[in-house]
Formats: structure tokens, sequence, C-alpha cells
């Protein structure tokens, strides 16, 4: 059976913490609605801005068994650890 990446996140290994899900949102008015999953039939007018956050991997391995340097690299990088 298939899921959808905007339900069910990727799942970690070895400790490693699971991925986000997919979010797909559209800005209309400068208000911000999370789309559905499989939402049809929505309206997109001139102006309108469509968000699309691609899921991430889940990690590998218990982050706290990493040394500090490298937990701070990751932070520094933009990471998740």
């Amino acid at each position: 059976m298939l899921q959808s990446p905007q339900l069910v996140a990727e799942c970690g290994l070895f400790g490693g913490q699971p991925g986000k899900p997919h979010v797909y949102s559209l800005i209309s008015d400068g208000v911000e609605r999370v789309l559905g999953s499989k939402e049809t039939g929505v309206l997109v007018k001139p102006g309108d801005r469509i968000l699309c956050l691609s899921s991430g991997g889940g990690g590998y391995g218990d982050p706290a068994k990493r040394s500090e340097q490298a937990r701070q690299w990751d932070r520094r990088n933009g990471y998740q650890s």
C-alpha cells in the first residue's frame, strides 16, 4: 500500500527521528490555508501563491551519540540534530 508523503513522514533508522511530511499551502489575500492531501477544485486567483514544503528524510542514528562538535556544526548549517 502506498502512503501519501503529506500524511506519513519518512521514518528514522537506528534511533534517528522521523522526518517531516510534505506541506502544501495556498496563500490568498495574505491568508495561508493548508491544502488537503488529495484536495481538488482549489481556486487559485491571480497573485495567489502556492507554498510547497518538501518532506525531509528521517534521521540516521541517535543524535545524542554524536559529538557535541558535530551537533554544533549541524545547528550552524541549518540541520536538526
